[in-house]
């Protein structure tokens, strides 16, 4: 994969994660290379 395609790919990826973190009444702490680091219920701590 090219360089940009890899880029797309991720923004995709990022894009519906953050969306659904959110429906769920997540809270986004940060992105992380190609993770995802979030709290559910303000409890939890998950890495995806």
């Amino acid at each position: 994969m090219d360089p940009e395609d890899i880029i797309s790919l991720l923004n995709s990826y990022f894009t519906e994660m953050t969306e659904l973190i959110f429906y769920y009444g997540g809270t986004l702490d940060k992105f992380m290379g190609d993770g995802i680091l979030l709290c559910i219920i303000g409890i939890f701590w998950y890495t995806f």
